[in-house]
């Protein structure tokens, strides 16, 4: 409903601990084509300090298309890399269903108009300082 909303206007990221709740999430993003504009992230919501997009781009300008060894995002795929399926096996295997609170955000999803193509990974997943979060972070919680 909210994909919806939006229209051609800001972005919706989509922050929980329980990966299987954002698969779901990312399912109907797909299947009812609302996602375009969407990013969802494997985090602890009360610590999650990545700013959206559009409130930092105007200082990540600057390294777009830049050539990062692979580290830029291109047009999202959902088929993860063999490497990628055996680390995630391994963490099932010693009964970690949710990532600790001190690690990265994970991200699960991107829309093409989400503001990520063609950003270095590095700034995107940066996170932010506390006032940094107060003065140009999220409209909704």
């Amino acid at each position: 409903m909210l994909a919806d909303m939006l229209g051609s206007t800001g972005s919706l990221t989509g922050v929980d601990v329980a990966k299987h709740r954002l698969a779901a999430c990312r399912t109907m993003l797909q299947k009812y084509s609302l996602g375009d504009r969407s990013r969802l992230f494997v985090a602890d919501g009360t610590s999650f300090s990545i700013l959206p997009v559009n409130s930092n781009l105007g200082s990540m300008e600057a390294f777009v298309g830049i050539e990062d060894n692979g580290s830029i995002f291109s047009e999202w795929t959902s088929k993860r890399s063999w490497k990628d399926r055996q680390k995630s096996k391994k963490a099932k295997a010693a009964g970690s269903p949710h990532p600790p609170s001190t690690s990265e955000p994970e991200l699960i999803y991107y829309g093409k108009d989400s503001g990520l193509v063609g950003l270095q990974k590095r700034y995107v997943l940066r996170p932010s300082t506390d006032a940094a979060a107060c003065t140009s972070g999220y409209d909704k919680s």
